[in-house]
């Protein structure tokens, strides 16, 4: 279950830094490392906008 993961996330890069956001228990910014705010609300947007299809696609790959 993705809910009982540690750690379940999703990376976000650019030439000019990262960023990871934590999927669980909701989509929210975990770290950022010299992305913008214009670099970051994107990804924020788009990632919330596909969460459902993240979380599977997490869960398939790790064994959720």
């Amino acid at each position: 279950n993705l809910g009982e993961q540690v750690g379940a996330g999703q990376d976000a890069a650019a030439d000019d830094g990262e960023a990871k956001f934590w999927l669980v228990p909701q989509l929210e910014l975990a770290q950022n490392h010299g992305l913008t705010p214009i670099r970051i609300n994107p990804a924020l947007r788009i990632s919330r906008e596909h969460q459902d299809e993240i979380r599977a696609a997490w869960e398939k790959h790790f064994g959720g």
